[in-house]
């Protein structure tokens, strides 16, 4: 597990380079490899293995045909199948778990972490052959972007959910934070920002580039599309992601894919370092 998981944080560190392509390809084909030896992957691999090679042709063609009805019908085609593995309803993945399920305080839900081969996917296809995602505006303005968009997100999102009884105050320095932190940053924080900003916010961002605040538009139809895959959490978490996507919609905005990841991954550290974490358990 611990091997699978590190060629994958690898893989996802190196993938913002692009003259290590090359070792980002090949740290993946291990990773993926590894899980079909492991098990991971389960007897259904190659419906997995079809659903990540159609997830990779599709980001290569939407590149190259960014607008238009043809590429409007390769967009949705591929929103559909990243959806499918967001939600895990692809058959034949087996994703190991990481940390849990652990309460990190008394009145929390308990927490799993795992560490999602099709989740993860998605990030890699868009980073590494989606042609018009923006990854930076310049590493260090992409990561005073992002660090402006987590103080955003702080003032608009934690007052929120203290006030909706969603979490509550409660600093702490919970066991397997590194792992968390490693896990958050490379790779929730990368795919979820890859696949909601990258991809759908920028795409519906040019779609509606002769409409009047077309831009804003699609930063808030994106934010609201993040919000609502949080539905499991319940409709608190889903107001709270719809308002924190806004500010990390901001951060790529202005800054680019690394700079709405660096928000993403920082607010999400402040919420476990100093709030219930992820939400209070009510009786």
């Amino acid at each position: 597990m611990l091997v699978e998981a590190s060629l994958l944080y690898l893989a996802a560190a190196s993938a913002w380079l692009r003259r290590l392509w090359p070792v980002t390809a090949g740290l993946l084909a291990a990773a993926y490899a590894w899980g079909l030896a492991s098990g991971f992957l389960g007897p259904a691999g190659l419906v997995a293995g079809a659903a990540i090679m159609a997830l990779m042709a599709l980001a290569l063609l939407c590149g190259r045909t960014p607008d238009g009805a043809r590429g409007l019908v390769l967009h949705g085609a591929f929103l559909v199948l990243a959806l499918l593995l967001f939600a895990h309803l692809v058959p034949g993945f087996r994703n190991p778990r990481l940390l849990g399920p652990v309460a990190f305080t008394p009145d929390a839900h308990p927490f799993s972490m795992r560490l999602n081969l099709d989740k993860a996917a998605v990030g890699f296809a868009l980073l590494l052959l989606y042609r018009p995602l923006r990854r930076t505006e310049g590493i260090a303005r992409s990561l005073a972007v992002g660090t402006a968009g987590t103080v955003l997100g702080i003032v608009l999102v934690l007052p929120l959910a203290l006030a909706l009884g969603a979490v509550g105050w409660a600093p702490k320095l919970p066991e397997g934070l590194w792992l968390w932190a490693t896990n958050n940053l490379l790779l929730v924080a990368f795919a979820e920002e890859a696949l909601f900003r990258g991809f759908l916010q920028a795409s519906l961002a040019r779609w509606l580039a002769g409409v009047r605040w077309g831009a804003w538009i699609a930063l808030g139809v994106a934010a609201l599309a993040f919000g609502v895959a949080h539905y499991a959490a319940g409709p608190a978490m889903v107001l709270l992601a719809t308002v924190a996507g806004l500010a990390y919609g901001l951060a790529y905005r202005y800054g680019g894919l690394l700079a709405s990841v660096w928000a993403h991954f920082l607010l999400n550290l402040a919420h476990i370092l100093l709030f219930t974490y992820p939400l209070l358990r009510h009786p």
